[in-house]
């Protein structure tokens, strides 16, 4: 769900409003790619910048009443007579007719399914989703090729024609060697602890780091002895229609300054639990084998090698990007940076105080990961949200297409009017103009998610190119050999 950022009278670019802020500052580290003026995501801005903006210049924000529950009907009434921001609600409603009509909006993207559940999925097959020479390594290596199809489970839990999620599990000890592949796209690490290197730069990494993967960079992943390590690994197609970040955000629920007791986070909240003191980066542990020559690892480097020529200079999409990094090193959007007065406001914004005041006290957001290209514009963005037990985050829509990737549960996501309880590893998908809203149903449980906006529309040739296996493959440890029926979100 993309936080809302609008005025009544103009259409906002995102684009232009992208910022990241530390200790309630501007910060200037997305100069250089990771979290600069134009990195906080289009998700991070709207939560917070449209629902704070609008709480100056009219009323002050409204005392928290915080009542002990709520009736979650209330969410949905949206000309409830005794909800003092009805009139605000009516006028997104407005625009986002306008909008779906008006000839110089994007055309909403072609529909897709909103609701994929991939803990009812199978693991995929490693041959079809890592498409190596796998023939011929398999003569030349047939009993390592048995160690690894033991020792990593991968599934593609969401195929859209621009994007892909897929989830990948190695096992403890386990290590997938030197490959590459031609799409672009980012690791994202939800469970374990190990190494990845891209290129020859390794990094220790824990839940919450991050690494980006251009176009054949070469990426191995080792999984240390403790626990097998979960990643997820999306791919996207790059060059995407900006037009869609650029256009509308409608919030059209209403109450949404009506919210639980509960759903407050203390100062002290960490979304993995415990803060990481690990990433960082390293000297490899197994430093890479080099390949026999003319063996079938020589060949497929010396392939990889002619792809990347081929592409030349456009093969660096996103050089500014930090290869790693890590969700702890990025501060939640502050309430001191909220009513700093150093968002885009505008004056014709009438007042949601005492929305911005329960929002600020309900919900963290942070963009972890954007894929920002040379011009300054981006292909994918990510980041990581979490609200408050039995919290609601009403109905809004936007042009721009978006993914939740859900990581507690169970939580009500609902979709173009289908309310789905939803659960670790279920992915909802927003369509162009499509109401959404989320709503916490357990009493205590925070829900937490990723979040993610892309550009549509990109160079989807990217997902038929070839990969490359080029280091030799080892054999794994005992440890490393998985259940045929592991889960990729153990029970917490």
């Amino acid at each position: 769900m993309v936080w809302i950022l609008v005025t009544m009278r103009t259409r906002i670019s995102l684009e232009e409003h992208m910022f990241s802020v530390r200790d309630g500052r501007f910060d200037s580290r997305f100069a250089d790619g990771r979290l600069s003026r134009l990195a906080i995501s289009a998700s991070l801005i709207a939560l917070f910048s449209s629902l704070g903006c609008m709480g100056l210049g009219g009323p002050p924000p409204s005392s928290d009443t915080s009542p002990e529950t709520v009736d979650p009907t209330i969410y949905s009434r949206v000309d409830d007579p005794t909800d003092p921001y009805r009139y605000k609600y009516a006028e997104f409603r407005e625009r986002r007719a306008r909008d779906q009509v008006d000839p110089n909006s994007p055309d909403p993207i072609e529909w897709y399914g909103a609701r994929h559940r991939s803990s009812e999925m199978a693991w995929g097959d490693i041959e079809a989703l890592l498409p190596f020479d796998w023939v011929a390594i398999r003569e030349e290596a047939p009993a390592e090729v048995d160690d690894l199809f033991a020792s990593l489970r991968i599934r593609l839990a969401f195929d859209h024609p621009d994007l892909e999620i897929r989830q990948l599990i190695l096992g403890a000890g386990g290590l997938l060697p030197a490959h590459a592949d031609g799409a672009p796209g980012a690791y994202i690490v939800i469970g374990g602890r190990g190494e990845i290197s891209v290129d020859g730069e390794a990094f220790r990494v824990t839940r919450g780091a991050t690494a980006k993967l251009e176009p054949y960079a070469e990426r191995r992943i080792i999984a240390y002895e403790d626990a097998p390590l979960r990643l997820l690994w999306i791919r996207w197609a790059p060059g995407g229609d900006q037009a869609y970040i650029d256009s509308g955000y409608y919030l059209t629920g209403a109450n949404q300054h009506l919210q639980p007791a509960q759903a407050n986070f203390g100062d002290d909240y960490d979304f993995w639990g415990e803060p990481d003191t690990e990433s960082q980066e390293i000297d490899s542990t197994r430093p890479a084998v080099a390949a026999a020559a003319n063996s079938i690892y020589a060949r497929e480097a010396s392939a990889r090698a002619d792809a990347l020529e081929a592409l030349g200079e456009s093969g660096k999409l996103y050089p500014k990007v930090p290869v790693f990094g890590h969700a702890d090193e990025i501060p939640w959007l502050s309430e001191e940076t909220l009513r700093s007065g150093g968002f885009f406001f505008s004056d014709d914004v009438g007042s949601l105080g005492a929305v911005v005041d329960r929002m600020i006290k309900i919900a963290r957001h942070k963009a972890i990961f954007r894929a920002t290209r040379p011009d300054g514009r981006w292909d994918f963005n990510f980041s990581q949200s979490a609200w408050g037990a039995r919290s609601t985050y009403v109905e809004h829509s936007h042009v721009i297409p978006e993914f939740y990737y859900v990581l507690s549960g169970p939580v009500i996501y609902g979709v173009d009017g289908e309310r789905h309880e939803s659960l670790p590893g279920d992915i909802l998908f927003n369509n162009s103009y499509s109401p959404h809203l989320a709503q916490g149903i357990v009493d205590g449980l925070v829900f937490r998610s990723f979040s993610s906006t892309f550009a549509p529309n990109g160079d989807r040739s990217v997902f038929d190119r070839p990969g490359f296996l080029t280091e030799p493959l080892p054999n794994q440890p005992d440890s490393a050999r998985l259940a045929d029926d592991i889960l990729f979100h153990p029970a917490e």
